[in-house]
């Protein structure tokens, strides 16, 4: 693999990737983050299907079954989106009555935006690496995505006995 896709699979693990998280993050941010960390699977996946045809139903297959490995941690994530948007909704977050759809766009636009102008090799080489990325995605389900979500979740309580007060 080319240094330049190699490059280009390692920036859009490091963009979704949530292993180091900056104190002080606003809870959209740490949202965006927890969001991220689990739709980008699908968007890759819904790239190469349409740049690299020739994988879509082998990729199609390696995310559902991805999915389904962490489908109890992709349904408590569901959960604290949904509250996490009422309350940005309330906050007059971006997205207006969708803040989470919101968010769900605008990592797709920031991964996607990686491989603008690439040419169907270079499309090609870097849907090769989508196996990797998923692998990737399975050592952060263990480990890194349950603790943001943990943080999300924390962030979310402290929020509302806030605004109890």
């Amino acid at each position: 693999m080319s240094r330049w896709v190699s490059g280009a699979l390692l920036l859009i693990i490091l963009v979704t990737s949530n292993a180091a998280l900056a104190g002080g993050q606003s809870y959209m941010s740490l949202v965006g983050e927890l969001v991220g960390s689990v739709q980008s699977p699908r968007i890759f996946r819904d790239y190469c299907a349409v740049h690299s045809p020739s994988t879509a139903a082998r990729y199609a297959k390696l995310y559902d079954d991805w999915s389904e490995r962490h489908r109890t941690l992709l349904e408590a994530i569901d959960e604290q989106a949904v509250r996490a948007a009422v309350r940005m909704k309330r906050q007059g977050a971006p997205g207006g009555d969708k803040p989470v759809e919101w968010i769900i766009e605008a990592v797709k636009n920031s991964i996607l935006a990686n491989f603008d102008g690439l040419s169907p090799a270079q499309a090609e080489q870097v849907c090769s690496g989508y196996p990797k990325l998923l692998k990737t995605k399975d050592e952060d389900a263990e480990a890194e995505i349950p603790k943001l979500l943990s943080i999300v979740s924390d962030a979310d309580k402290s929020l509302t006995a806030r605004e109890q007060t």
